[in-house]
């Protein structure tokens, strides 16, 4: 759970997640060219994290890892962190990324290096 009024905390949970429905779901105007409001299995779609989070614990998507912690990203880090341009690729790729770890039930160290992070983040994907 976030920090309440922590502005960071909020902004990285509207950052946009890769998710798949798992099953159809009716109510639902995701799509503006869908005039009946369902979404059918296997729909792949952006979600709000926090909205991606909630529907993954309730089994309604798959979330996916986000392209910002993909392996080019750890290749980049692994042979020149210093001058990879995090920012570029998400704005608030930490909080989310610890967000994402927190949803697949990984538990991450206070301090972890960010090049273990992204490896952890690929380890699961795989």
């Amino acid at each position: 759970m976030g920090q309440y009024r922590d502005i960071d905390d909020i902004l990285a949970d509207e950052e946009l997640v890769p998710a798949v429905f798992l099953e159809a779901v009716n109510g639902v105007a995701l799509f503006e060219a869908n005039d009946t409001n369902r979404v059918e299995p296997r729909s792949k779609v952006e979600l709000p994290f926090w909205l991606a989070s909630e529907l993954h614990l309730r089994h309604v998507t798959s979330v996916t890892i986000p392209p910002c912690f993909g392996k080019k990203t750890q290749e980049e880090i692994g042979a020149d962190g210093a001058h990879v341009d995090l920012r570029s690729r998400c704005l608030y790729i930490y909080e989310l990324g610890c967000k994402i770890l927190q949803l697949f039930c990984i538990i991450v160290a206070a301090r972890v290096r960010f090049y273990d992070f992204v490896y952890l983040l690929n380890v699961k994907k795989s």
